[in-house]
């Protein structure tokens, strides 16, 4: 792996010297795991590539590598915490190396208790009228007055209304049985689409616009109770690897004080105790809409 890295870091000096990039950086998810983690990679050895390429390409040590990324959270602290703090070190090392420390996702954590994405919403007030409006619009009345329907099409009809209503019915009860936002995501591509694409086919206009707006608060509704799922877990977590005893540690400084936690939006207490870290450089947040990035600036300018 090593070696890889270090012919990777030749050719990226040779573009430096070509003139086309200014300097380059590496980004790892392994930069957060236990340093005893088999895909962990030894940072402190980066360096010594880096020098060694620029050497081969420039004969000078003066190297053009200048960031380190990976994923960093509420969660995830792994590569944030120093060593005399229970973590790898993986931060405070590259910040003093004078590297830029830039984190990736900051509100979506990977842990062995599940998935969690750190943001919170009100819960949608629309969400009950979309879920009885379409529930009473898949209960048709007056079908069998209808003369252009035959007895086998006013069967299918009831048939796909019934199935429909009772998957709203059992998803409404199911809120809360999804871990995060990415869980629902991807139950709702691989097992919900699936199952609903044939009973969209034959529905008017009216009744598939009510299911969309249905599944766009149902959307809403999971966001804000997998935030309150999120800020649950995160009252009790405890990574093993914190070590209580380091008594030089500074563990305010490595450590949220989650006790604050109270007081704000998950997303919020999130972002800022990673802007206020004093080995972070970069935080990326990923944002699509105006509202977000103004959101998101205001914290930054506190």
């Amino acid at each position: 792996l090593l070696e890889r890295i270090k012919a990777t870091f030749v050719s990226l000096e040779e573009e430096v010297k070509k003139g086309k990039i200014g300097s380059y950086g590496i980004s790892s998810n392994s930069f957060s795991f236990p340093s005893t983690h088999p895909h962990f990679v030894p940072y402190d050895s980066l360096l010594d590539l880096a020098k060694s390429a620029s050497e081969k390409v420039h004969n000078t040590p003066k190297h053009s590598f200048k960031s380190i990324q990976m994923p960093g959270n509420l969660f995830e602290r792994e590569g944030l915490t120093p060593i005399s703090a229970g973590g790898n070190g993986c931060a405070e090392w590259a910040h003093k190396c004078g590297l830029e420390v830039i984190i990736n996702r900051p509100l979506s954590a990977f842990t062995e208790q599940g998935t969690w994405r750190l943001a919170e919403l009100d819960f949608p007030t629309e969400y009950s009228l979309a879920r009885e409006n379409l529930i009473e619009r898949l209960s048709p009345i007056g079908l069998e007055q209808e003369s252009s329907l035959s007895k086998e099409e006013i069967q299918e009809i009831k048939e796909a209304c019934a199935w429909m209503k009772q998957l709203i019915q059992d998803l409404d009860g199911q809120i809360a049985a999804f871990s995060s936002i990415l869980h629902y995501h991807h139950d709702f591509n691989t097992k919900i689409i699936p199952m609903i694409l044939g009973k969209l086919e034959g529905m008017d206009e009216d009744t598939s616009n009510m299911v969309y707006s249905f599944f766009a608060q149902y959307e809403l509704a999971v966001r804000s109770v997998t935030g309150q799922l999120a800020r649950n877990a995160l009252l009790e977590y405890s990574p093993e690897n914190t070590n209580p005893l380091v008594s030089q540690a500074d563990f305010s400084l490595y450590i949220p004080p989650v006790e604050t936690l109270q007081n704000e939006k998950l997303q919020d207490f999130a972002l800022k105790w990673l802007l206020n870290h004093p080995y972070v450089s970069t935080v990326l947040v990923g944002m699509n809409s105006k509202q977000h990035v103004d959101h998101v600036l205001n914290l930054v300018n506190q």
